[in-house]
């Protein structure tokens, strides 16, 4: 019975990889290497082609100067607002005076200064005469087209630029002649400094002659407001009979008598009524004792003494001792005297508010009359404080005018540019170009970097694989083994691999690759088919090298080989026997006429005859299942070598009555659509356990060094 153990390691699952978003900067040297060639040609095509073009340019003379903008501010007069101010420099401000060095009026003015005949040697080199219109005539142009030409000229030769972040700007001339370069750097500089300083004059001078002019109307302006105002003055005193501050004044000092006899009158009311409660409460002795009069004191004492002696006596004798009797009679007197000067003192201080509110009811009479006639004097003054705040403005106006035009003059002799020379230019003594050497290193360069991007994008424009990660993920299979190359020519070949003590990277992986296989058996034997997307992907060589393994690990192995167009030198064993696999399946065979024993006796060997089909329409799949069973009672390990999938149908019933599948998928050769396509059939015939080998590839490309290990 047939038995299909599922087997773990094969089984379709979501894998945990996250490699596929990261490079492999190995095998990207190592791909990049292998073009080596390539890069080389294309670095040295670009040095070749930039020397040789540098090498047709005429030679030019670059002479540089250089202008610093001084940012600090020179405070000769107390102003804080210039008539010109001086420049705040920052980056906005730098980039408008570059741009006014490379301007074409200020290249004009240079070229006015110099004179069209100093620029003959560049507009020669640079035929500009017979350029002109696309002419070829020999009649010179005008002096507005000559001019344009030098200025032209000039503009692709000149070059303004800011030194980092400094103040500092640096005009370079480049020209073919070296003394004109650097007098034409000059001249830009100091035409440059020259119009900023006239240009500052300018507007210094037209503020003042402004300024002047309307300092001399605002002067006329306030004589005749202050005139106004004194006239509507003299009008109003000659009516009133005094002035109106006259008046204000004797109000401001009535109103505080007013204001002190009403706090007069609130204090003896207060203390009236202090006096009145304590009286109605503890009687004239209360108000004695807190009064400060000092014959009320003298009196309150006397009493107090007396009150002393009586207690004295009545310790001894009885009231109506005439001692005791003497003493109440001359302490009611004395509180008698107390009540009256208590009255009195009442009295006072009613008279004393009396007297203040009479005060204070005139005083406010003398306040009302008067405000009264200030506000019939202010009801007439509305123009005179019209006519005074019309005088305050214009002085006011007048003397700031004044102030500032005394200043613009002054600004007018102190004018100076912000810019000045740091350093002139000097006739330089060798060219600045054409460099052929830097512009054949940099043609390298460029050459270089071209052929290293090509190198790259040929390296992942690859329609295949070259990573087992991005096989994974591309599948979502699990790749087993990473099988690298080696030259094969027959089974022979295979078996010296895995002899003695000769080490063999693919030896090496093919082991792991059995380990993996042997560790998911659940049964006693188990079959394996050995399947590819197209010839040429070393599945024979991978099913021969499986054979010895599983051979040398002492299991009984046999190896079937279905492929009738596989190589005629990989299974050379099977020309011995007269009959083939397809004899047993037709009948006309025993089993054991068409099994043979390999060159090195590990395995047994099956094979199909050439250009025989298998599994033709007119052969039932159930004798190759029956065939399967009874070589899995014999054997340990059935392997199977299968046709291309994409090439020939036989493969797909085969795949669906083993235990396992290996798919093939060559490193780089095999397309990424062929893979998915042959894995696609796989699963319409219900093929699950599909595991994934990559073969032929180079040592280094892939990203683990330990091939089927990391699958596990």
């Amino acid at each position: 019975m047939n038995l299909r153990p599922r087997d773990h390691l094969l089984d379709e699952a979501p894998l945990p990889i996250d490699a596929d978003d990261r490079v492999d900067l190995a095998a990207l040297t190592k791909s990049v290497w292998r073009r080596k060639w390539m890069i080389i040609a294309a670095a040295v095509l670009g040095a070749v082609v930039l020397y040789l073009y540098a090498a047709t340019l005429p030679e030019k003379f670059t002479a540089r100067a250089f202008v610093m903008l001084d940012p600090r501010e020179q405070q000769v007069i107390s102003s804080q607002e210039l008539v010109v101010g001086d420049l705040e420099l920052n980056n906005p401000i730098l980039e408008n005076e570059v741009a006014i060095l490379r301007s074409s009026v200020l290249l004009e003015e240079a070229i006015a200064i110099l004179g069209v005949d100093r620029f003959a040697p560049l507009l020669s080199s640079s035929g500009a005469f017979s350029l002109l219109s696309g002419s070829t005539s020999s009649e010179p142009p005008s002096d507005v087209a000559l001019l344009e030409q030098v200025k032209v000229a000039l503009r692709d030769g000149l070059r303004v630029s800011r030194m980092g972040e400094s103040y500092i700007i640096e005009i370079a001339s480049s020209t073919v002649d070296a003394e004109l370069s650097a007098l034409v750097a000059n001249t830009i500089g100091e035409t440059y400094i020259n119009r900023q300083l006239a240009e500052r004059r300018r507007v210094a001078e037209s503020a003042t002659s402004w300024l002047a002019g309307e300092v001399e109307a605002w002067r006329v302006d306030l004589v005749d407001a202050e005139r106004r105002v004194e006239v509507y003055k003299r009008s109003q005193l000659d009516a009133v009979g005094t002035s109106p501050e006259v008046l204000e004044s004797q109000l401001a000092e009535l109103i505080e008598q007013l204001a002190l006899a009403r706090s007069d009158l609130a204090t003896e009311e207060a203390r009236l009524a202090q006096l009145d409660a304590m009286m109605a409460e503890h009687g004239p002795a209360a108000v004695a004792a807190t009064s400060t009069s000092s014959f009320l004191g003298a009196l309150r004492i006397q009493a107090e003494e007396l009150v002393r002696q009586d207690r004295a006596l009545a310790v001894s004798l009885g009231p109506k001792h005439p001692e005791r009797i003497l003493l109440a009679e001359e302490t009611a007197r004395l509180e008698a005297v107390i009540a009256g000067e208590v009255e009195n003192i009442t009295r006072a201080h009613r008279s004393e508010i009396e007297v203040l509110r009479t005060r204070v009811l005139t005083l406010s009479g003398s306040v009302e009359a008067l405000e009264t006639q200030i506000a019939d004097i202010s009801s007439s003054s509305i123009r005179l404080r019209q006519f005074e705040r019309e005088a305050d403005a214009a002085r006011a106006s007048y003397e700031d005018l004044l102030a500032r035009l005394g200043e613009a003059r002054a600004q007018v002799e102190l004018q100076r540019s912000e810019a000045q020379f740091l350093s002139t230019a000097k006739p330089p003594t060798s060219p600045s170009a054409p460099r052929p050497k830097l512009m054949a290193a940099f043609g390298g360069a460029l050459g270089l970097t071209g052929g290293l991007v090509a190198a790259v994008i040929l390296h992942f424009g690859s329609s295949g694989f070259v990573q087992r990660q991005s096989l994974e993920m591309a599948t979502r299979q699990r790749v087993l083994s990473v099988l690298p190359t080696e030259r094969i020519s027959g089974p022979g070949d295979v078996g010296r691999l895995f002899e003695g003590l000769s080490y063999s990277l693919f030896a090496q992986r093919i082991r792991q690759l059995r380990t993996v296989l042997s560790l998911s058996e659940t049964s006693e034997s188990q079959s394996i088919l050995v399947i590819s997307s197209a010839a040429g992907e070393g599945k024979t060589t991978t099913s021969l090298a499986l054979a010895e393994v599983f051979g040398l690990a002492g299991g009984r192995t046999i190896l079937i080989n279905l492929d009738p167009q596989g190589s005629p030198g990989a299974l050379k064993g099977r020309s011995s026997q007269a009959r083939d696999l397809a004899n047993y399946l037709v009948g006309a065979a025993d089993l054991d006429q068409v099994i043979e024993n390999s060159e090195g006796g590990r395995y047994d060997l099956a094979s199909l005859g050439r250009d025989k089909d298998i599994l033709s329409d007119s052969l039932s799949h159930t004798k190759f299942r029956h065939l399967l069973a009874v070589l899995k009672e014999r054997y340990d390990t059935v392997l199977i070598d299968s046709p291309p999938i994409l090439s020939v149908s036989d493969g797909l019933p085969i795949a669906a009555t083993v235990d396992k599948v290996l798919y093939l998928v060559r490193s780089r050769k095999t397309p990424r659509a062929a893979v998915l396509h042959g894995l696609a059939m796989l699963r319409s015939v219900n093929v699950r356990s599909v595991g994934l080998v990559l073969t032929m590839a180079e040592v280094g490309e892939e990203s683990s060094p330990y091939g089927a290990a990391d699958a596990q």
